[in-house]
């Protein structure tokens, strides 16, 4: 379009909207409604396009989630290995499908030898009597296990009395000692995992007395009664063992009973009969039907 055309066509149509003033505010109100309506659609073209996406987004992880699986239960402990009455705690990690891990937050603990080690809730694992056990961890029917060994403590031995301190018990402002006393000397029966504590005592030529402060404990069988620096024992297994403690040559002893742990048929309530040997005990509340019967008065026919 040539130059002159154009302003000859500018001219008329600014004239007619001069002379005719509601056709251009018809022409403006169709234009801005034609360029709302554009405006409008894209938007309602961009939000369906978004809703699309996160519709096939969250289908796709919804159908990767319950792909994921548990695969695996590990566990781990440091130190596998303890000593009678230490603890250790147990950790463990759960492996999905997908590769990834978690921690193990809603698992079972149980040991296969609580007489051995046993286990908490927490996974807190503790050393009852020397052995091997394993200790298995179960989180949604998958488990792990792990394998804990519990050592025999070392035998310290009591040291052997050279001939001058058997001939010649040590001097202390000018007496000696005669007697080393353990208190107390039978100490009552412990049940396995039990403590008690003995007291040393000197007994010096002139019959004065004194705590024997450096004292050297010792137990003649540790699979039975264990006992520290400080005279503490711990029972752990059934049996009866000697404790000494020496100072200067000087020995004094203690015995220590552990108990059997209880177990087998439970004891009869009184008043209930005793059942012969080989004769099944009735549950509580079973009807005892197998009753002797009494034994006449003299007389009686």
């Amino acid at each position: 379009m040539n130059t002159e055309l154009r302003q000859k066509l500018r001219s008329v149509a600014t004239e007619h909207a001069e002379s005719h003033p509601i056709d251009m505010e018809l022409a403006l109100t169709a234009g801005i409604r034609r360029y709302q309506w554009k405006v409008l659609s894209a938007y309602a073209t961009v939000t369906a396009a978004v809703t699309m996406l996160a519709v096939v987004m969250l289908l796709t992880k919804v159908g990767q989630d319950r792909d994921v699986e548990l695969a695996a239960v590990t566990v781990s402990a440091v130190p596998d290995e303890l000593e009678v009455g230490e603890s250790s705690v147990l950790v463990a990690q759960l492996t999905f499908s997908d590769g990834s891990t978690a921690p193990a937050t809603e698992v079972e603990w149980v040991s296969a030898d609580p007489s051995v080690a046993g286990v908490d809730g927490s996974g807190t694992v503790t050393a009852v009597i020397p052995g091997t056990v394993s200790i298995s961890a179960t989180q949604s029917g998958v488990t792990g296990t792990v394998i804990i060994n519990v050592a025999t403590p070392p035998v310290t031995g009591v040291p052997t009395p050279s001939i001058t301190d058997l001939a010649t018990p040590p001097v202390t402002d000018g007496t000696v000692i005669t007697e080393l006393v353990i208190t107390p000397s039978i100490v009552p029966t412990q049940a396995v995992g039990g403590t008690s504590v003995l007291v040393a005592q000197l007994v010096y030529s002139d019959g004065s007395t004194a705590l024997a402060t450096e004292v050297e404990w010792d137990s003649a069988d540790w699979k039975v009664a264990g006992v520290d620096e400080a005279g503490t024992v711990t029972a752990i297994g059934p049996g009866t063992v000697i404790i000494s403690a020496t100072q200067s040559g000087v020995t004094g002893t203690a015995t220590i009973t552990v108990a059997q742990p209880i177990t087998g048929e439970p004891i009869p309530e009184p008043g209930e009969p005793i059942p012969e040997p080989g004769e099944p005990i009735p549950e509580p509340g079973e009807p005892i039907t197998d009753v002797p019967s009494p034994i006449p008065d003299p007389g009686e026919p």
